[in-house]
Order: C-alpha cells, then sequence, then structure tokens
C-alpha cells in the first residue's frame, strides 16, 4: 500500500485499485466489494452507522466478512483495554424493544456506562466509532428494528454474494461473534446533513452514479459563491454539470428514501381509517385481500419510487 498513487483519488479507478491494493496486503482476505466500498464511505465521511440488507441465508456469510474487513481497518493493541472501534450485529430486529431502545440512547450519548464490574466507569466511544447492522433483505419493507434507532444509521447496501465467494468464506476459520443479543427518517435535517457528508465522501472514491458525485466540494473557507462566477480565467470544473438530468435525479430521490419507505396493507392503515371503517368489519373482501397480496410481491419499493417520479 506504500505505493499507492494518491493522485487516483477521486477518480473511476480509485476504488478498483484500492481492492487490489487492500487483497494483496492482506494476503488473499475474501473482500466483497459492496461491503468494503459501504464501510470506506462511512469510514471517510466520519460518524456514519450503516446497515447491509442481504438474504437470510447468507447473513452469517456477510457477517463473517464485515468483521474480516472491519479488522483490517482498525488495528488494535491487545494490552490496551478500550471499547472496540466498531461493532458488528445481526439479529437486532428480534432484540426487545427496551434493549433497542438502550442502543439508541448509547448511540446517541457516545458513551457506556458500566456498573458493578472491575471495569466500572464511564466509557467514550472511539473517535471513528462505526456500528454495522446485517439485516434480511425485504425491498418492500424497512429493516425491522425501531424508528428512532433506524435514525442512527446514514446509510444502507444490499449484499449479494457471488457463489465462488460463498465457497471462499464456508472454508475459511469462522470469526469470534457473540450470539446472544441481551425509516422514520424521511426528509429530516440529519437525513440530509447524512446525505451531504456521504456524498462528499464518495467523491473521493470516484463517484459512482448514485447522486452523491452531485454535491460540490465544500471551499476551505466556506465562503458562499455566486454558481456563475470565475477568477483568474479559470473555467471551473468542467466534469459536474450543474444541471441534473432525470438519471441523476432519480438517484438522488430513490437511494436513502427506499431503505425508509414501506407499503400500507390497505386503507384501514391510513390515520383517519377508524371514522371510515368500523371495528367489527373489513374493509376489503377476502378476494380483494388476496388480489392485493399479489399485486404486491410484484412491486417493489424501488420500482414504486421510479414510477412516481416517471409520472412527477
Amino acid at each position: 500500500m506504500a505505493d499507492f498513487p494518491l493522485t487516483r483519488i477521486g477518480t473511476p479507478s480509485f476504488v478498483p485499485l484500492l481492492l487490489t491494493n487492500a487483497r494483496l496486503a492482506s494476503g488473499g482476505l475474501p473482500i466483497e466489494p459492496v461491503i468494503f466500498q459501504s464501510i470506506l464511505l462511512c469510514l471517510i465521511a466520519g460518524n456514519k452507522h450503516l446497515i447491509l440488507r442481504t438474504v437470510e441465508d447468507d447473513i452469517g456469510l456477510v457477517v463473517k466478512l464485515a468483521v474480516k474487513t472491519l479488522a483490517t481497518v482498525f488495528v488494535r493493541d491487545p494490552t490496551q483495554i478500550q471499547l472496540p472501534d466498531a461493532l458488528v450485529l445481526s439479529g437486532l430486529e428480534h432484540a426487545s424493544l427496551a434493549s433497542q431502545r438502550a442502543l439508541t440512547e448509547v448511540l446517541i450519548e457516545r458513551r457506556v456506562v458500566i456498573d458493578d464490574t472491575d471495569l466500572s466507569g464511564v466509557w467514550p466511544f472511539p473517535k471513528d466509532f462505526i456500528l454495522v447492522y446485517i439485516c434480511p433483505l425485504d425491498e418492500r419493507e424497512r429493516p425491522p428494528i425501531h424508528k428512532p434507532l433506524l435514525d442512527k444509521f446514514a446509510l444502507s447496501a444490499t449484499v449479494l454474494l457471488h457463489p465462488t465467494l460463498k465457497l471462499c468464506l464456508r472454508k475459511s476459520i469462522p470469526e469470534f461473534t457473540f450470539l446472544r443479543i441481551c425509516i422514520y427518517i424521511l426528509v429530516s435535517i440529519t437525513a440530509i446533513k447524512d446525505a451531504s457528508e456521504l456524498s462528499r465522501a464518495a467523491r473521493v472514491l470516484g463517484g459512482d452514479p448514485t447522486g452523491m458525485e452531485l454535491i460540490s466540494e465544500t471551499l476551505r473557507s466556506d465562503a458562499r459563491t455566486d454558481d456563475n462566477s470565475t477568477t483568474g480565467g479559470e473555467t471551473g470544473d468542467e466534469r459536474f454539470s450543474k444541471v441534473l438530468n432525470d438519471v441523476e435525479s432519480a438517484f438522488v430521490v430513490i437511494d436513502p428514501q427506499s431503505t425508509s419507505t414501506a407499503f400500507k396493507d390497505g386503507p384501514e392503515d391510513e390515520v383517519l381509517a377508524s371514522a371510515v371503517f368500523g371495528a367489527a368489519f373489513s374493509a376489503t373482501s377476502k378476494k380483494e385481500e388476496r388480489g392485493r397480496k399479489r399485486d404486491r410481491n410484484r412491486v417493489t419499493v424501488k420500482e414504486l419510487l421510479v414510477e412516481i417520479l416517471q409520472e412527477v
């Protein structure tokens, strides 16, 4: 990694070259590009937590990959007692509501209070702490965890493992995991801030077509300038167009919103449903309900968002 060309940072060839160097430096460590790039993106943006969504049968393998990847990033001194720089969780959707609320408070306060042990005291989070949650993939629903906890995750990515990689992982030595486990985001100020910081971080990785490359680099002085102004004969950065086309706009909307969007089961779930439908009867017949379920199986959240954007 010492000979890594820093001039490639921000170019499309940066991530492939970084992956190649990471594999060489790790002695054949199995690396999944989506996991590697998603973790790197959150680390560059700073204080961003990650959700990785995969098919249920592959959750254990994705946990192993995430742990292996993070172990190469955070090299720890085993003689020094401290909180880990990264935490990888699965099965969080099965934890009690009280446990999920406690985790939310810990993430807000960025510290852990330990009582009645030899390590009693207040333990602050490391500076670059990252939480990675691996959950089952459902293209029509949000990750099934407490909504305030879901709001603490800035990014989600879908991981589909290649069969060759699965075979390699099953033959490898299992990582240690502790199996017992004692989006209401919309367009909020926090979500916009997360998107902005992740977008700037993505430019370091070359900016794949997710809308992340559409946010320009922040000036060091944080001074506001006119879009059309130039100085000293400069023509500006021609790599980035100031006018967004339909495809770029779709990427900006679909990727953040698909994590926090879910289908309603029907008109009974609306806010004023109780004023229209009584408690003793259903709004739909069994035949209509079966038809609705068939329709739901054919349409995903992303497909619905694309359809809405096409109409708009």
